[in-house]
């Protein structure tokens, strides 16, 4: 072999294992990257799917999964996800949601607290626990956050008479200046909560006055999307627009609103506000007062409008991402938009789209095997199939339950006669519907759009817009036989 040739070879065997080195970089570095393990024990849910979310912006709500997993027969569960920053998640089981905060690369164990049957009835929906956290270090933001809504509740309990009066304002701001100095070297997103949780109460007490409120609290803010900052910041500009018409003029938002170019001319008409010179601040405000109006309006194309000029136009990438987001959380399931072609499983384990309904109105329930009332409303479906089967499709969607579970329960109730579908994913349709309690009806067009989101129950009287429907097809039918 030659000299050069051998040089080349070298050369060539050199590029290789460098190039193999790289993959090898690459490929390992999910394995360093940022991760939350959470380990979990929900003694009352057994073998029953756990499903952990996240909220995509403090504007929206709008929530994503980021991790499902399933506890085993004695109710103990394991999750490892990517997490990257301190932030807020919500950890579903059936119809209970603990919530709590996550940092980059820790571990966590958390315990379910058994609820009597009594408290979810009461309740209604989702029931919202307080998770029970064992070795938590003292540091760590959900121990701080426990201790500083305890003292922020025993202060508010032991002055609870002097509010109102010139003796509150001196004994709040000695509070204050405590709680800073207690809480003086706690991470950022402590000292986040603490700043907005005392201009909570400082606003819930009145013990500034609005302008002093603001220069204390909002003025000089970097407004980090923190949960406790957007619930001071709903409630200093809760109504904003017709606070804002009253101050200024009732029909200047309408006009503005219904101008050639809502967003700018929205944005320009709130300027004169003397709270919102910034426009960060003026356009987390213009979002959370469209989302008010869209639905006391009519006719809410306007405010979609305005969302999008922000979408594509808002000062930082945070408030673009969140202008989307409310799109999507107020469209989702609005009348007149397209309800998720969301795919199926019936009992013979056949895919079944809500497609497949398509020509006739559908009345669509979402309801789970565990759900107590569920069956009390079931059981009307029978005689409005008989009344109304002519126009209305009647389709049911077990969720958050396994599939044994909606098996065992097609044995249980044979008298199920119509389709009876199995959400195999266990979060797409609560995803996809927005459901927050079930069970959840909706009433969705022959073109597959909303017409009824939510629907009324069987027994609160859905029948009453069915039967507008069915007469229509009855004149309809009657026309169309006469004109022949």
């Amino acid at each position: 072999m030659s000299a050069s040739l051998f040089r080349m070879r070298l050369k060539s065997m050199e590029i290789f294992r460098r190039g193999l080195i790289l993959l090898l970089f690459f490929s390992a570095l999910p394995l360093f990257a940022s991760q939350v393990h959470i380990r979990g024990e929900a003694p009352d849910y057994v073998n029953t799917q756990v499903l952990f979310y996240a909220t995509e912006d403090g504007l929206s709500q709008l929530q994503r999964v980021i991790h499902v997993a399933e506890s085993d027969a004695q109710g103990r569960f394991e999750a490892t996800f990517p997490w990257d920053e301190t932030g807020e998640i919500d950890i579903y089981i059936r119809h209970i949601r603990g919530t709590m905060i996550v940092q980059p690369n820790r571990r966590y164990e958390v315990f379910f607290p058994p609820l009597h049957k009594e408290q979810v009835r009461s309740f209604g929906g989702n029931t919202h626990v307080d998770l029970v956290f064992l070795n938590l270090p003292d540091n760590d933001p959900n121990a701080l956050i426990s201790q500083l809504h305890v003292a922020v509740d025993s202060f508010l309990v032991a002055n609870v008479a002097l509010v109102g009066s010139r003796a509150f304002k001196p004994k709040f701001e000695s509070f204050e200046t405590s709680m800073q100095q207690r809480f003086n070297h706690v991470d950022a997103y402590t000292a986040t909560e603490l700043h907005y949780i005392l201009a909570s109460t400082a606003f819930q007490t009145q013990v500034y006055t609005r302008r002093d409120l603001f220069d204390k609290y909002l003025k000089s803010s970097s407004f980090e999307p923190h949960p406790m900052f957007f619930a001071f910041l709903g409630s200093f500009f809760q109504k904003y627009f017709a606070r804002f018409g009253a101050n200024h003029g009732p029909d200047l938002i309408p006009k503005a609103l219904a101008s050639r170019d809502p967003g700018p001319a929205l944005l320009e008409l709130i300027q004169k506000d003397e709270f919102l010179e910034r426009d960060v601040l003026r356009e987390m405000v213009a979002v959370q007062a469209l989302i008010e109006a869209y639905y006391l309006q009519a006719d809410g194309r306007n405010v979609l409008r305005v969302l999008e000029h922000l979408g594509e136009n808002a000062s930082t990438e945070y408030l673009q991402k969140a202008s989307h987001n409310v799109i999507t959380a107020l469209t989702r399931a609005s009348k007149g938009f397209p309800a998720p072609e969301l795919k199926f499983y019936d009992q013979h384990n056949e895919q079944v789209s809500l497609e497949d309904f398509r020509g006739k109105y559908v009345y669509l329930e979402f309801f789970a095997t565990w759900c107590s009332d569920c069956p009390k409303d079931q059981s009307l479906l029978p005689a409005l199939i008989a009344e109304y089967s002519e126009v209305v499709e009647v389709v049911s969607v077990v969720v958050d339950s396994p599939r044994e579970a909606f098996q065992r329960h097609l044995s249980k109730y044979p008298q199920l006669k119509w389709p009876v579908l199995f959400d195999d994913t266990g979060f797409e349709s609560r995803d996809r519907f927005g459901l927050r309690a079930l069970p959840a009806y909706f009433l969705i067009d022959p073109e597959g759009n909303f017409y009824r989101s939510p629907a009324k129950s069987p027994s609160a009287g859905i029948a009453e817009d069915l039967y507008p429907i069915l007469q229509r097809a009855k004149e309809s039918r009657r026309i169309g036989v006469g004109s022949k």
